[in-house]
């Protein structure tokens, strides 16, 4: 067994002096700290009384040392004789005053308020901490929330402990039921409650599915920020949730400018490869003063509401000011026009507005209205002529994506190559069957609709598989057109203002044939009114009036109660 003596490392001694040096001992710091008095026994075995620990590797005796001169020798220390009565006294007094100083600084903690300053005896640091009051939140507004959460609990469990049990250790459903239907939709379309398309293994379900279909393929941006192509009937789930968009098609023939374009007008084009969003895209370098280039011409087959959109690197053209401009070929007229500046990302026009995509890329998106049909269009997305602001000779704007859409707003980017392409819409839905209530009802959603166009749904509920105008029951729809942006319930005169580029949570209510809405915490009463009691529900249209008007945006988190919920659980719901 080892003993209870200091015996690590090793000693040089020197006759005739004082002095023991040591080596990797730990003689002032150690476990077992040598102190005066204690007896040293070096190599010549003899006791020698210690009078002074200088340091970890140095001691001094009271007497010389009378042994011989020996370096790298073993010894050991008798630390079983410790101090005098009043040096004990004096430590056992240090010891009390020390955890006097914990008791003390124990109850500033328990019984001060807000943050209290902790002082550590050992270091002589104070640390300053919440009190146990603050922790407990007394006095801090916690104890308040604490108490209305208890009543929407309580509330809950006189409906059944059922339902309490579903809710709990989850924050936002800790005072509310189980929803009857509950998709997320925010990377599948997978169901956690309600009835839908069934996925078996064997004869039994292991899940069920949100019906989902789109006869092509589309373009859209992923979570981890890249341009991704979706197959046909695969849905699209952006950052924002699902994308659900109507069809459109982009009228420029060529979408890849260093395919449409050609290097005149006082331009020399290279293609660049591998640039962030894309796999490739244009450089144009200006090598006139006064650079200007047709992008694209096309027919615009008809008169009313257009868009056009094309992406700009911002990060990486060295020209800044970019004009956007489209022309009447044959008049040579400009119908927009305007000026993108890349450092503050804005436009000077209130027909173009610029739409941020990632760290390199922007959407430059302009719209118009067209009077006569089948006007020759001229696109010119390029350098302002001539002002030094505009770039120098070997300047040059890196873009891609050029699209022509009968759209106020630009929708999702469609690619093409030599002639116009149309993508389908998104159409998604449920059976009415164990999903579409008989009486009261709640319905939740997360949704952004920043592209808005008339009579946007959440949810479409028809008679039918395939959705005719004679049975329509929609829940949000923008009253106007764009900007506007009101949301309302279908046929209700009363709408409010939708914070246009959000995802929010809208909440319907309908009890006792009132309907009422809950946009951003505040509850507003749509008046009489409820569900069409005339024909039978087969079928739930999410996001589209089933084959016609379209949400053109993103729906997230779907909910739907069998029952018409307070107004403090729909405020907690939105």
């Amino acid at each position: 067994m080892a003993g209870l003596w200091p015996r690590t490392g090793n000693v040089t001694v020197t006759n005739g002096s004082r002095t023991i040096t040591g080596f990797g001992t730990k003689w002032k710091t150690g476990v077992l700290p040598i102190q005066k008095g204690h007896a040293f026994y070096g190599p010549d075995g003899l006791a020698n009384e210690v009078d002074t620990v200088v340091s970890d590797t140095e001691i001094l005796l009271v007497e010389a040392y009378r042994g011989g001169t020996m370096a790298n020798q073993p010894y050991k220390i008798d630390i079983t004789r410790t101090s005098t009565i009043s040096q004990f006294s004096a430590e056992l007094s240090s010891l009390v005053g020390k955890y006097r100083t914990w008791f003390d600084s124990m109850m500033t903690w328990l019984t001060g308020s807000g943050d209290v300053s902790i002082l550590n005896p050992d270091t002589g640091a104070t640390t300053t901490v919440p009190s146990w009051k603050k922790v407990a939140s007394e006095g801090e507004g916690q104890a308040a929330r604490a108490k209305v959460e208890a009543d929407r609990s309580k509330v809950e469990a006189d409906r059944g402990a059922t339902e309490a049990d579903r809710a709990a250790g989850i924050v936002a459903l800790a005072a509310l039921p189980m929803p009857d239907v509950w998709a997320p939709l925010s990377d599948s379309l997978r169901l956690i409650t309600g009835y839908g398309r069934e996925v078996k293994v064997g004869d039994d379900v292991v899940a069920r599915m949100v019906n989902f279909s789109r006869a092509s393929t589309a373009t859209y941006i992923g979570k981890d920020g890249q341009l991704k192509t979706a197959t046909a009937n695969e849905p699209r789930f952006e950052k924002e949730g699902l994308l659900i968009e109507g069809q459109s098609t982009n009228l420029f023939q060529n979408s890849n400018p260093h395919i449409g374009i050609t290097t005149a007008d006082g331009y020399t084009k290279e293609v660049i490869t591998g640039s962030g969003l894309f796999s490739d895209c244009a450089k144009l370098i200006k090598k006139t003063a006064s650079a200007y280039t047709t992008l694209a011409t096309v027919t615009s087959g008809g008169s009313g509401a257009y868009s056009v959109s094309v992406f700009y690197n911002y990060a990486k053209s060295t020209i800044r000011n970019i004009s956007v401009l489209v022309r009447n070929g044959s008049a040579s007229q400009n119908i927009i026009n305007a000026v993108i500046n890349l450092d503050t990302l804005k436009s000077n026009s209130p027909a173009f507005t610029v739409e941020i995509v990632d760290s390199e890329w922007i959407r430059v998106v302009g719209t118009m209205t067209l009077t006569s049909a089948n006007q020759l269009l001229m696109f010119y997305p390029v350098a302002t002529g001539g002002s030094s602001s505009d770039g120098a000779i070997g300047d040059f704007i890196i873009y891609q994506g050029l699209q022509l859409e009968a759209l106020p707003f630009a929708s999702s980017y469609i690619p093409t190559a030599g002639a116009a392409v149309t993508r389908a819409g998104d159409v998604c839905s449920l059976p009415a069957s164990g999903n579409w209530p008989n009486g009261d009802f709640v319905i939740a959603a997360n949704l952004s609709y920043t592209k808005g166009w008339a009579e946007n749904p959440i949810l479409f509920v028809s008679g039918k598989d395939t959705p005719t105008p004679g049975f329509i029951n929609t829940f949000l729809r923008d009253t106007n057109a764009p900007p506007d942006n009101s949301l309302a319930w279908y046929g209700a005169t009363t709408s409010f203002l939708a914070t246009s580029g959000a995802l929010s949570t809208a909440v319907f209510r309908n009890r006792s044939g009132m309907r009422d809405i809950v946009y951003d915490g505040e509850i507003l009463s749509m008046g009489a009114g409820g569900q069409n009691t005339g024909v039978p529900a087969v079928r739930i249209y999410l996001g589209s009036y089933g084959p016609f008007q379209f949400l053109n945006g993103h729906l997230r988190n779907l909910r739907i109660w069998h029952r018409a919920l307070t107004d403090e659980q729909i405020k907690a719901v939105a």
